[in-house]
């Protein structure tokens, strides 16, 4: 059975009826979970000539702003469109749910990195029904390069997915152990947000073989400003976490610590 035979039924149903339709949907190659109207169009993911497109079923007017191929079904119009990173970007602001958003700070959350851009699906069906706000979009430089994706093709990926299973929850973006300002720049223009940086080369792995004078002479070396500022704010001070945990800094490890991330 061809999608077409399901999109002259899907024509004409309305917001309510939706659900009752795409109970047959995948019998017809469509991915049930993915179908949503909005105005007068209906959008879906279907497998089309063995790959994965996007369907646009009656003009609205949204219909012209993605890319893809108009055809004529039965007396109306549809778009088959790719699951292109252009395409990506307008179903992010024509469906907002399937656009990174921010953590905040009020929940738990779980970082998911979909290594291959092929496991979001998966992820979904597992935090679903958590509390947990998921990270569904987290790679690192390293990692991309491993697998020869890059960041914009890792979001667009968790995009379709998420928009395949109509999960309308919300998610977080991660770019992760970012090292240089393009990499940082990029993912920000992106839309990712949370980015994760890694201050490795700038970390001093000798301080457990220097001296205390050596640490009062290379501590000294700081900025005056700087390590004022920091002395003011941080020094014999006592920070409580919200877990009961206690920060505490004070002239036995203060040198030690600012040296350290310096």
């Amino acid at each position: 059975m061809s999608w077409k035979d399901f999109a002259e039924e899907l024509v004409g149903t309305s917001k309510e009826a939706v659900m009752k339709v795409a109970e047959y949907a995948e019998d017809y190659r469509i991915y049930p979970r993915s179908i949503i109207k909005k105005d007068k169009s209906f959008y879906f993911l279907a497998k089309i000539d063995q790959k994965k497109k996007l369907v646009i079923l009656n003009k609205s007017k949204n219909f012209e702003l993605f890319q893809g191929r108009i055809e004529e079904l039965a007396g109306f119009k549809a778009k088959i469109g790719p699951l292109s990173h252009y395409n990506a970007e307008i179903l992010r602001k024509v469906f907002p749910f399937t656009a990174p958003s921010a953590l905040g700070n009020k929940k738990p959350s779980i970082g998911l990195g979909d290594r291959l851009g092929i496991a979001t699906p998966g992820h979904i069906e597992a935090v679903k029904e958590s509390a947990a706000m998921p990270v569904f979009a987290q790679q690192s430089v390293r990692e991309l390069n491993l697998t020869g994706r890059t960041f914009k093709s890792v979001l667009d990926d968790v995009s379709w997915a998420v928009f395949q299973e109509g999960y309308q929850a919300g998610f977080a973006a991660d770019a992760d152990h970012l090292k240089e300002k393009p990499d940082i720049k990029e993912a920000l223009d992106l839309g990712y947000t949370m980015l994760t940086l890694d201050c490795t080369d700038y970390i001093n792995d000798d301080l457990d073989q220097m001296s205390e004078s050596e640490v009062e002479n290379a501590y000294a070396e700081v900025p005056d400003y700087l390590r004022e500022g920091l002395e003011n704010q941080y020094l014999n001070k006592t920070f409580v976490l919200n877990s009961g945990y206690q920060l505490e800094y004070n002239q036995d490890n203060f040198k030690e610590i600012v040296f350290n991330l310096l």
